[in-house]
């Protein structure tokens, strides 16, 4: 089916480790650095709330490419 559609596998394989392998070392980085990663990720979804609430067209965008994220916008 892959190769019917064009996909090539292997690339999407080792484009994927190649992500996951960036998280894992930007997670070490930021553990080395003393940063909480918890922390920093409810700064950064705050940061990004504050963003989108006074901007009715970047919400629109939201809710039509993740419904559930814009729902949880516009709880708070």
């Amino acid at each position: 089916m892959a190769n019917a559609l064009g996909i090539d596998l292997a690339r999407v394989y080792t484009t994927a480790e190649n992500v996951k392998s960036s998280r894992l070392n930007r997670l070490a980085q930021k553990k080395a650095l003393g940063i909480d990663p918890n922390a920093e990720r409810a700064r950064l979804e705050s940061a990004r709330r504050n963003a989108l609430s006074g901007d009715p067209a970047a919400l629109t965008n939201l809710a039509a490419i993740s419904p559930a994220e814009a729902m949880k916008v516009q709880q708070y």
